[in-house]
C-alpha cells in the first residue's frame, strides 16, 4: 500500500470474503462467545466444587476439550512422550484463532 492509499480499520474484515458470507461469520463468532462464556461459568464452577486438585484439572482440561471441539477447532496433540514426566512449559510458534 501507498500512502494514499487509505488503510483498513483495525479488525475490518479481509476484502478476499464475500458480503454474503459475513452473516455466517458473524454467527460463528457470536456462537463462539456464547459456547466460551458457558464453558467458563462450568469451568469456575467446577474448580469451586471439586475436591483436589487433579479432579479439578481434568474438568477444566475437559471442558476446555469440549469448548474446542463445540466451535469445530481441532486439537491435536503428537509426540506426548517427549514431554518431561514433571511439569514444564511448552512454547509454540505458529497461527491459530488463539493468538
Amino acid at each position: 500500500m501507498d500512502s494514499s492509499t487509505p488503510k483498513p480499520a483495525a479488525g475490518s474484515p479481509p476484502e478476499s470474503i464475500a458480503a454474503w458470507q459475513w452473516p455466517a461469520y458473524a454467527l460463528y463468532g457470536l456462537l463462539t462467545w456464547i459456547v466460551f462464556a458457558i464453558c467458563a461459568m462450568l469451568a469456575v464452577l467446577a474448580v469451586l466444587i471439586l475436591p483436589g486438585v487433579d479432579r479439578r484439572r481434568r474438568a477444566a482440561s475437559a471442558i476446555a476439550r469440549g469448548f474446542l471441539f463445540v466451535v469445530g477447532m481441532p486439537l491435536h496433540r503428537h509426540h506426548l512422550e517427549r514431554l518431561p514426566a514433571g511439569q514444564c512449559v511448552v512454547v509454540a510458534n505458529h497461527a491459530s484463532y488463539l493468538d
